[in-house]
């Protein structure tokens, strides 16, 4: 999934990889692999405003870690 920031920026989950590009100045990029259930509930909280029920993110995260 990925979503364009009002500043201009991105953000981008791939499978586990989450990449964020954040302009200004100097232009920020940062790349992080989400380490489990909780990170990946937390990203999708923070990063793309979807504040979803751990019993419906939790085996999204199952499928994710497998693949």
């Amino acid at each position: 999934m990925a979503r364009t920031l009002d500043s201009g920026g991105k953000v981008s989950l791939e499978g586990g990889q989450l990449r964020s590009l954040r302009p200004g100045g100097e232009p920020e990029r940062i790349e992080r692999t989400v380490t489990d259930a909780a990170d990946f509930a937390a990203v999708l909280r923070g990063e793309f405003g979807l504040d979803l029920d751990r019993t419906f993110t939790d085996p999204i995260w199952g499928v994710v870690e497998r693949s």
